[in-house]
Order: C-alpha cells, then sequence, then structure tokens
C-alpha cells in the first residue's frame, strides 16, 4: 500500500519504519531533515512539505507533538487538506485533543477522506517491538481498512467509538496512570516515614493487592 508519513520523532519513526519493513511504499514529511536522511535510507521517499504527501499515499499518518501542530499540518497553506482527496484515510497518532480530532475530521469528511485518532498507550520500545496497544476513534468501518496496516506496530488494536475516542481513552488512561504512580508513592513515603522497612515494603507491595502500577 502507499503510505505518507508526517512525524518521525521518538513515536512516529518505529510506527514509519514497521511499515517499511512490511514492505509498504512510504512517503515521508518531518522538520528535522536528520530524521528524514534516515528513513529515506531505508527506502523512504522524502517530501518537502505535508501538502506533498496526499498525492504519493492512500493513507496518511501523523504522529506530532501537539494538537496546534496537528492543526498547523492538516489545516495550514502547504498543509494536508489542500491536496486530500476522496476516498483517502488520515490516521492521526498524536495525543491529541478529542475536540481537536472532531474538527480535523469534519474537515477531511467535507473532501470526502476518512479520518481516525488512532492513540498508543505503549512506549517507543513496544511500538519498535510491534507490541504496542492502540485505541482507535472513528468509524469501524474506517478502521477495519487499515487494520492490517496499524498491525504492522500494535498487537492490540480497539475500536473505542466515535471520532475523538481514541485520544478520550489516551487521556483516561494518562489519568489513571499518573494518579496510580502518584498513590504508590505515597504510600511508601507513609510507610517508610511510619518505620516500616522501605524495601520490605516494596516486596509487601508488589505481591499483595496495594500493587496497582509496575515499578
Amino acid at each position: 500500500m502507499r503510505v505518507g508519513f508526517i512525524g518521525l520523532g521518538n513515536m512516529g519513526k518505529p510506527m514509519a519504519t514497521n511499515l517499511l519493513k512490511a514492505n509498504h511504499q512510504l512517503a515521508v514529511y518531518d522538520i528535522n531533515p536528520a530524521c528524514l536522511e534516515e528513513l529515506t535510507k531505508m527506502g523512504a521517499i522524502a517530501k518537502g512539505k505535508p501538502s506533498e504527501i496526499p498525492p504519493c499515499a492512500e493513507v496518511i499518518y501523523l504522529s506530532l507533538p501537539s494538537h496546534v501542530t496537528v492543526e498547523e499540518v492538516m489545516l495550514g497553506a502547504d498543509g494536508v487538506l489542500s491536496t486530500l482527496k476522496q476516498g483517502q484515510i488520515v490516521i492521526d497518532t498524536t495525543t491529541s485533543l478529542p475536540s481537536v480530532s472532531k474538527k480535523i475530521a469534519e474537515k477531511v469528511r467535507g473532501v470526502g477522506a476518512d479520518f481516525l485518532d488512532v492513540c498508543q498507550g505503549s512506549p517507543p520500545a513496544e511500538l519498535a517491538a510491534q507490541t504496542a496497544t492502540f485505541m482507535v476513534g472513528g468509524e469501524a468501518r474506517t478502521l477495519e481498512k487499515v487494520r492490517g496496516l496499524l498491525e504492522t506496530t500494535a498487537k492490540k488494536i480497539f475500536h473505542a467509538g466515535p471520532v475523538g475516542s481514541g485520544n478520550t481513552a489516551k487521556l483516561v488512561n494518562n489519568l489513571m496512570s499518573l494518579t496510580n504512580t502518584a498513590t504508590s508513592i505515597e504510600g511508601l513515603v507513609l510507610g517508610a516515614k511510619a518505620g516500616v522497612n522501605l524495601e520490605v515494603l516494596y516486596e509487601i507491595i508488589c505481591s499483595s493487592g496495594g500493587m496497582s502500577i509496575q515499578f
């Protein structure tokens, strides 16, 4: 399949690399020339701006730093939307805002294309190892069209609901993870201050119901 990829940072690079390893034709864009050079050495074709990606691809991935960058790359003067055509699919893997995903999806649908927000609940190492977990927002039929592409990186793929649901699930997951981390730290401090041996307390928690995160 002809695939475009915009954003080759810590999260984007392993996903793009997996697509190349699976023998997909890949056109790439990033503001960092070093990232482009590394992927072109592996067989990707580098492009000079986001608008040059859709003419080379059936599916366009985004992996960007923030929702602000997503709007710039999609809606800017040289953005993806300016050359996006009917039947193409945009997969935004950025940890963004659900409201921005819905806004972008509406614009994408306006030209007859489809949009998915696909958030990863995994670190870069799991992306590279193809064992990541993806949570997807958008139409189920669209997800099925690109499931094979997503499976080049993900071991588990969950359809969370309509557009924005992928980002919502990711934000909920992050909230719970941070809350569990904070609670675990406070619990260890509390036990240590009360005179419990900290190393023993750690072992107790890891072997009992208090273990809610992986230390």
